[in-house]
């Protein structure tokens, strides 16, 4: 299941709806991708539920951390066992999923737990914005780090699936983080400007925790 949160760049939403529903062309896989926001942000899940995306809005609360959303599309689709964290900024390569699970089965096994990193973030074979990860695995680890505002959070999982020998980074499954910092758009861009409000704060607690040994939240 791919899970993909939505806070603002309503175009931009719907452009990447687009993109990643048709290069990942699946055989043997099924999966589906769910769009998830707060209320503020319904509008935009029902714009991309049209293209083909599963519409989930938390009524209970205006928006959704990156982590909060994903952690309430996983509470809510309890039945795909490899969660895929997904963003408005991917720009996905052609069979981008497909090519992710036959590494998946390749590397980690199918049926077993583990965290395949999707390439295109600039990031070295250490570290994965977006993957896909086991859902007893993530459940391991506490479920999706909702203690982070919006950093962070990645660096922490794959950091403790690479302790665990369960973590590796897919070279042609290709997720491009088309970043408004890589664009010099980030002082035009509310969204951004949101998640790094935060990344310093974000930053000393993935310090602390790693220095504790990951306690569960």
């Amino acid at each position: 299941m791919g899970i993909l949160p939505c806070r603002g760049r309503e175009q931009l939403t719907v452009e990447c709806v687009e993109r990643l529903l048709y290069t990942a062309p699946l055989n043997k896989y099924p999966w589906k991708l769910v769009a998830v926001s707060g209320k503020e942000d319904s509008k935009i899940v029902e714009a991309v539920a049209r293209l083909g995306a599963t519409p989930l809005v938390d009524e209970t609360r205006n928006k959704l951390t990156y982590w909060e959303a994903l952690q309430y599309a996983t509470d809510t689709f309890i039945d795909y066992p490899l969660l895929a964290n997904l963003a408005n900024d991917v720009l996905p390569g052609w069979g981008w999923l497909q090519k992710g699970l036959i590494a998946y089965d390749k590397t980690i096994g199918r049926g077993k737990q583990g965290l395949i990193g999707f390439n295109g973030d600039s990031h070295g074979p250490e570290d994965a914005c977006h993957f896909i990860i086991h859902r007893e695995l993530l459940k391991n680890y506490g479920g999706w780090p909702v203690w982070y505002n919006h950093n962070f959070g990645d660096a922490e999982l794959c950091a403790r699936a690479t302790q665990d020998k369960k973590y590796y980074k897919d070279p042609w499954a290709l997720l491009y983080h088309n970043h408004a910092y890589f664009r010099g758009e980030e002082q035009n861009d509310d969204v951004y400007r949101e998640g790094r409000r935060f990344e310093s704060k974000d930053g000393e607690l993935f310090k602390k925790r790693k220095a504790a040994g990951w306690p569960i939240r």
